[in-house]
């Protein structure tokens, strides 16, 4: 999970300076649709980093579950 999430990571870090380097020089429609993607990227990449945060509680919470009926056994 962990490693999954270095990936989006690096690819949206990867986004915003490609972003930062060409949109500066874009206007009209293209500014303006830039910009709405841009927007419902960061509100992806939020929601993404939320339930990951969330998966991986979870799955910390199972382990540890588990290794309780381990011992117990």
């Amino acid at each position: 999970m962990h490693e999954a999430m270095e990936e989006f990571q690096g690819g949206i870090r990867s986004f915003h300076r490609a972003n930062d380097e060409s949109i500066p020089y874009w206007q009209g429609e293209a500014r303006e649709a830039d910009e709405w993607v841009y927007a419902d990227l960061k509100q992806i990449e939020a929601q993404i980093e939320a339930t990951a945060d969330e998966w991986v509680d979870e799955i910390s919470r199972e382990i540890a579950r588990l290794r309780r009926m381990i011992e117990e056994l």
